[in-house]
């Protein structure tokens, strides 16, 4: 049988047991303010990735090189020609693997290359693109000669065929200008 005592110290002990203990808040230990070794990797990580993306859209490829270089030529092409017949004085282009450059008959009947403060200076072809063939009135030339524009409207064509690893843009000049490409041939 239980004595009073007895309930007593058991109804307390279910008392102490059902009260629910008091919100205690601990306070963490003070850290030293900075960045741990993970925050810091993670941030590296994340910046090389967008570096990464940015240099691959900011590098231009062969094709792009190669259809800037195929438009430049066309327009100067173009521009060479109707300087021919505005002048009445013919201009000659000669063109090299490398690149390309103008020339103008002087008085004496000699070619002289135009200088660069010319509207026609010589232009260096990017290391990707290569010049690989010319036709005039279409007949294949020899590398390295003189392609000459008259001082006439009437002009034979000039097609002249640039190309990268991969693809082809033949430049044709005639009485208008264009570039068509051939990619993977």
């Amino acid at each position: 049988m239980l004595t009073s005592t007895t309930k007593s110290t058991r109804l307390r002990g279910i008392a102490r047991m059902l009260r629910i203990a008091p919100l205690q808040v601990r306070v963490a230990p003070h850290r030293e303010r900075g960045f741990t070794l993970v925050e810091i990797l993670v941030v590296m990580v994340l910046m090389a990735i967008t570096l990464s993306l940015a240099v691959v859209r900011l590098a231009t490829d062969d094709r792009e090189t190669l259809r800037e270089e195929a438009s430049r030529l066309a327009i100067s092409l173009s521009q060479a020609q109707d300087e021919a017949v505005v002048t009445g004085v013919a201009i000659a282009w000669h063109g090299v693997a490398e690149g390309y450059q103008y020339f103008r008959r002087g008085a004496d009947r000699e070619w002289r290359p135009l200088q660069t403060g010319d509207a026609l200076p010589a232009h260096r072809l990017p290391l990707s693109v290569r010049l690989v063939d010319v036709e005039v009135g279409g007949l294949k030339i020899a590398p390295g000669a003189l392609v000459v524009l008259p001082p006439s409207a009437l002009a034979p064509p000039v097609r002249i065929v640039l190309a990268t690893n991969n693809d082809q843009a033949a430049v044709e000049v005639g009485t208008t200008a264009r570039v068509v490409f051939n990619h993977g041939s």
